[in-house]
């Protein structure tokens, strides 16, 4: 295995899947691991009073964080990773990302931020199934 794509959006699953897939980065002398944020904030949630570039605002403070969040939890742990942060659907990204890097796994949390969420927009952990190119590995 040389290259595993990882989505994180910042939420408690995406990070035990940054985890998991640092692990196996780090087991392997010749992998990389490269890190997906997509800066993405779906139609439906756009109230109408709100305007675009607090959208934009919002979705930089969440990139920056996950940013951050993602240095502090692989620091010390592997030095062979880098992070993309796109505006693109989550699994659209992360299908890109895998074909760019020519990677030979995907691993996703198995739940992002809601069930609500998820109800309303499928996830990305099932598109990703149903539509990668690559072996997807989904971490509970």
């Amino acid at each position: 295995m040389r290259t595993v794509v990882v989505g994180v959006d910042g939420s408690e699953p995406s990070l035990r899947a940054l985890h998991f897939a640092a692990s196996l980065v780090a087991d392997l002398p010749e992998a990389r691991l490269v890190v997906g944020h997509a800066r993405y904030l779906p139609a439906l949630w756009a109230p109408e009073h709100v305007a675009e570039d607090e959208f934009a605002d919002l979705l930089d403070a969440q990139a920056k964080y996950v940013g951050e969040r993602v240095q502090q939890e692989l620091e010390g742990r592997i030095d062979r990773w880098s992070i993309e942060q796109r505006e693109a659907e989550p699994s659209h990204l992360l299908r890109d990302l895998a074909r760019e890097a020519d990677a030979d796994l995907i691993v996703v949390g198995r739940r992002g931020w809601s069930t609500v969420e998820e109800l309303l927009l499928g996830s990305v952990s099932n598109r990703l199934v149903h539509h990668a190119e690559v072996p997807v590995l989904l971490v509970r």
